[in-house]
């Protein structure tokens, strides 16, 4: 076994245990002896770091991933359709929040359901394409506790250079990209979205941008990582990124788990 598969080896036996299965022979042969790159998990950064390592084609990437190809699962490619990919063991790590005192008081326990991709694609594959921003609180907290380079607005740069946001008041604004790779538009209108708003200005919500640095309190018609022609723009599925040059960035997954 090469030193790249024992490594494959050594990820699946963390990802599932000492009982896991070993890793299939096929699987074994088709690994090279080394990489340049070794990137553990295929999720929403893992895709797009190989994406981009993988514009240089002198470089090799292995890009390790625990769960399936999603192309096995067409409701991943229905947003609609999300609802029926949470708790399916074979795309969703079925991780639960601790129980809580204020949320989720419905729940078995009191705890959150908290979906979490394992399949090619991380959670940009169960998300249903929602388009949305970590709090700007919690960027600036994480900086506090130690994480220099963290703040909201040294990661603000990096959002707007990775969007390209078709909503055009969006777009000429300082808080969104206009020529980055991932396609943002404005959901379908329907009339209970509309009801939605109303009933949230009602409550004191501004309507807003959720997702720039000024969004608590904020409500607004969602948008999604969908481009202008309607074809979902998952972390590794934008059309262009998957097909144009796939040898680079090589991907173990194995379906079993």
């Amino acid at each position: 076994m090469t030193l790249v598969a024992l490594i494959a080896y050594a990820v699946h036996i963390w990802y599932h245990g000492p009982t896991a299965n070993p890793l299939p022979t096929k699987i074994q042969m088709t690994l090279d002896k080394e990489y340049d790159y070794i990137i553990v998990g295929a999720g929403s950064a893992g895709c797009v770091l190989a994406n981009r390592l993988s514009e240089d084609e002198h470089k090799s990437i292995l890009l390790l991933e625990s769960g399936p190809d999603d192309a096995g699962y067409s409701d991943i490619h229905v947003p609609a359709q999300v609802h029926s990919l949470f708790n399916n063991p074979e795309v969703d790590w079925m991780y639960k929040t601790t129980p809580q005192a204020q949320a989720c008081l419905s729940m078995e326990n009191k705890q959150c359901v908290w979906p979490r991709g394992k399949v090619l694609g991380g959670s940009s594959s169960l998300n249903a394409m929602v388009y949305i921003r970590g709090s700007p609180y919690d960027f600036d907290r994480w900086e506090d506790m130690g994480a220099k380079g963290w703040s909201y607005k040294d990661v603000l740069p990096y959002f707007k250079k990775s969007e390209l946001n078709d909503n055009p008041s969006f777009a000429a604004g300082e808080d969104h990209g206009a020529n980055g790779p991932l396609q943002v538009s404005d959901a379908i209108h329907v009339d209970l979205g509309s009801n939605y708003i109303k009933a949230g200005k009602e409550l004191g919500f501004d309507v807003g941008d959720v997702n720039s640095g000024r969004q608590e309190s904020t409500i607004m018609r969602t948008q999604l990582t969908v481009g202008r022609d309607g074809v979902p723009q998952y972390s590794h599925g934008v059309p262009e990124t998957r097909t144009a040059s796939p040898k680079p960035a090589r991907c173990y997954n194995d379906p079993r788990h």
